[in-house]
């Protein structure tokens, strides 16, 4: 999805000396979740995108599961509500991914190698990150967010909403992975995480724990597994 841009004239400092020039930058916004009248969270992120961004962080924190319907989003201004039934859980824990899919090292690579192409926004201003899902060989959905957390809550979200199957999906990240993404991915169902740079040491921890493939350093052809290698067929 794209990411609001704005253009501003600066100074350019080279070994050439001094310029003036227009630079891109990308766009700042925030936004609170609110769950049956209590916020849930708030969150720094690029504008747009709001009820993706919504469901995702009902996922991320918790609050809800995606093996029911997404439930509708009421958006505001910097803001989305949502009316969940019943008495809202602390936090849903996550159990094992059961899903039993496999994949291989190439389709790994040549799924990273697609998000990538896409994350025109970072290539344009080097202010985003990017989270995507993709499913034998396409990118099902790709956010770009100057939070790499709005951008994991946003492919999420919309996964949920449009019942992509995460037990079949490979979760793809520009960012480095804390072990609350690798939570976050295992409440989606997820099996298969990669990423272009490191997870943290509780990521590959949890990573092992919850049963999901943690990928990380996926640069070309090359990558460290740091869990369940067998999803790889390694």
């Amino acid at each position: 999805m794209s990411v609001e841009t704005l253009q501003r004239s600066i100074l350019g400092i080279t070994p050439r000396g001094v310029e003036a020039r227009i630079d891109t930058l990308a766009g700042q916004s925030s936004c609170r979740v609110v769950v049956n009248g209590d916020t849930l969270a708030e969150e720094t992120c690029s504008p747009g995108d709001e009820a993706a961004l919504g469901l995702g962080l009902l996922l991320l924190e918790g609050a809800a599961a995606p093996g029911s319907p997404a439930p509708e989003a009421d958006v505001s201004e910097s803001c989305v509500g949502f009316r969940l039934e019943g008495r809202r859980p602390s936090a849903i824990e996550p159990g094992r991914v059961e899903s039993g899919f496999r994949s291989d090292p190439a389709a790994v690579f040549d799924l990273m190698r697609k998000a990538a192409e896409l994350a025109v926004t970072h290539a344009s201003t080097g202010a985003t990150h990017f989270a995507a899902l993709g499913e034998s060989g396409l990118i099902r959905c790709h956010f770009e967010d100057i939070s790499r957390t709005a951008a994991l809550a946003k492919a999420l979200g919309e996964a949920w909403s449009k019942g992509f199957p995460g037990c079949s999906s490979t979760l793809l990240l520009s960012s480095r992975v804390p072990a609350c993404f690798v939570i976050g991915a295992a409440r989606a169902g997820i099996p298969i995480m990669a990423a272009v740079s490191a997870p943290t040491a509780q990521a590959a921890d949890e990573a092992e724990r919850l049963n999901i493939c943690l990928c990380g350093f996926v640069r070309g052809e090359r990558m460290n597994v740091y869990s369940h290698p067998w999803r790889l067929g390694l």
